[in-house]
C-alpha cells in the first residue's frame, strides 16, 4: 500500500472513530451541550469526507494522467518506428535510382 493509500485508510478510520464518538455521545448525553458537540462533530467529519473525496478524485486524475502519458508513449514509439521504416525504404529508392542514372 502506498503512502497515498494509507492517507485515505488514516483518513476513513478518523471518521469512523468520530462516528463512534459521537453515536456513544447520543446515546450517554441528551443535553443541549452534547447535542452542540454532536453538531460540531458532525461537520468535521462532512469537513474530513470531503477531503476523502478530494483525494480519491486526485488519485484517479493522476492515474488517468498517468494511462495518457503511456499512451502517447507508445504512439510516440510506434511513429519513430514508421519514421525509420520509411526513410530505409526512402534511402533504398534514392540508391536504386542512382544506380539507374549512373547505368545508363
Amino acid at each position: 500500500m502506498n503512502n497515498e493509500d494509507q492517507g485515505l485508510v488514516g483518513l476513513v478510520d478518523n471518521i469512523e472513530t468520530a462516528l463512534k464518538t459521537c453515536i456513544q455521545s447520543i446515546l450517554d448525553d441528551n443535553s443541549t451541550n452534547g447535542q452542540q458537540e454532536l453538531l460540531h462533530s458532525i461537520q468535521r467529519l462532512k469537513h474530513q469526507l470531503h477531503m476523502v473525496q478530494l483525494q480519491q478524485q486526485q488519485l484517479q486524475t493522476k492515474e488517468n494522467i498517468t494511462q495518457e502519458i503511456q499512451k502517447l508513449e507508445e504512439a510516440s514509439h510506434r511513429k519513430e518506428l514508421l519514421l525509420k521504416k520509411y526513410t530505409t525504404k526512402v534511402d533504398n529508392w534514392q540508391r536504386s535510382f542512382e544506380l539507374l542514372i549512373n547505368q545508363e
